[in-house]
Order: structure tokens, then C-alpha cells, then sequence
């Protein structure tokens, strides 16, 4: 296998992989942050600041551009992935989706650890 082709899979790899890790902690979006956050207000919680982002990020829909991209950038890799730059643009893409969905997932449940604490801290 040519180094051009090996270039080429790596870059479709990363480009489908960072698609699926954005397609899928944006799908959070509208679908478990609105519950969580009925949850976190009904208990009166005092929120961290990068959850109250997440929240309010959730209510306007400047997350549905991530989504199109996602979906959009495997169509057009193929007019580009043979090169190298574009397999460093997808590795930064990929590492960038991996960091948003840790800080997603994380400020999301990080309340809901809290809660779990204080609540096992009472009945001892």
C-alpha cells in the first residue's frame, strides 16, 4: 500500500470518528440537557459555571451547525484526503471533538455527582 492510500484511510478514519463523537454529544443537546437541567433547577442546585455554558448553550441552536458539519464532512473529504495537511486538519478536528465531549460529559454530570455525595453524606 502506497503512502498516498494510507494517508487517505487515516484521513477518512479521523474525519468519520470525529463525525460520530460530534453527532453524538451534540445529540445531548437537545435530548438529556433539557432534562437534567429541570432536574438541577427543581433541586436549586448552584450550577459550576462551564455547566450553566453547556446549559445555555443548549437553548439556542448555534449547536445544529456542529451537527450539519458532522454530517457534511464526510461528503466532502473525498474532494480532499489525499492530502497530508488535511490528515493534520482532521487529527486537530478529532482531538478538538474528544475535548468537547469530555468537557460536555463532564459538566453535565458532574451536578448530579455532587448530588449522590451530599445525599450519601446525610444518611451517615
Amino acid at each position: 500500500m502506497s503512502d498516498s492510500n494510507k494517508i487517505i484511510i487515516a484521513s477518512w478514519t479521523l474525519c468519520l470518528l470525529s463525525s460520530i463523537i460530534i453527532i453524538w454529544t451534540l445529540s445531548l443537546f437537545p435530548l438529556a440537557i433539557p432534562r437534567l437541567e429541570t432536574i438541577y433547577r427543581e433541586l436549586g442546585i448552584k450550577l459550576p459555571y462551564v455547566t450553566e455554558l453547556i446549559i445555555a448553550l443548549s437553548h439556542n441552536y448555534l449547536w445544529v451547525i456542529g451537527f450539519l458539519y458532522a454530517l457534511v464532512s464526510p461528503l466532502i473529504e473525498h474532494k480532499y484526503s489525499g492530502s497530508i495537511s488535511r490528515l493534520f486538519i482532521n487529527i486537530t478536528i478529532c482531538i478538538g471533538a474528544l475535548i468537547f465531549q469530555a468537557l460536555t460529559l463532564i459538566s453535565i454530570f458532574l451536578p448530579l455527582l455532587n448530588i449522590i455525595e451530599s445525599l450519601s453524606a446525610q444518611h451517615q
